[in-house]
């Protein structure tokens, strides 16, 4: 076996969220260069529909979709929606993810709140939504992956307090 047979996804589909900008997209076009059909979710519509329109113009099957990852309807809305299109689900690469910063002495709740919204509890989130899709068809079970940070175990100074806590 060569290392394109080892690393073929041709046959598989993948979820990537935050697909619209940085790690997110590099994700979706690595998936895409080993042949994954492709689910691309972001809040940023405009941004995740142009990956999924690169993507196609390079030859992937790429589909995007403009998705809240912190709120169960709009993920309701996705895997419905990708359940229309396929009858399972091999990968969720779940990479959403935001990073303001903010003094922790006066850090409004609010601030606090969204950023383990987005960073941390949307993982959960994702992985309940797709989870019929990841336990159906002939795979009967995929894989979850969870992008993290080196954050979680080094503060990166003062200002990101909440984003470090959230990785």
């Amino acid at each position: 076996m060569n290392d394109e047979d080892q690393f073929s996804l041709h046959g598989m589909t993948a979820v990537v969220t935050g697909a619209a900008q940085g790690l997110g997209e590099s994700i979706a076009h690595g998936l895409a260069a080993r042949g994954a059909r492709l689910f691309l979710a972001d809040l940023d519509g405009e941004g995740v529909s142009g990956t999924a329109q690169d993507l196609r113009e390079g030859g992937a099957d790429a589909y995007a979709f403009t998705t809240d990852v912190t709120d169960p309807a709009s993920i309701g809305e996705l895997f419905r929606a990708i359940g229309e299109n396929t009858e399972s689900l091999d990968v969720l690469v779940n990479n959403a993810g935001i990073g303001p910063k903010s003094a922790p002495e006066t850090m409004e709740l609010a601030f606090w709140d969204n950023m383990l919204r987005v960073n941390t509890t949307s993982y959960l989130l994702m992985s309940q939504g797709a989870f019929p899709l990841l336990t159906t068809g002939a795979n009967l079970g995929g894989s979850i992956i969870n992008i993290s940070s080196i954050a979680s175990m080094n503060g990166l100074g003062r200002g990101n307090v909440a984003y470090s806590v959230s990785k």
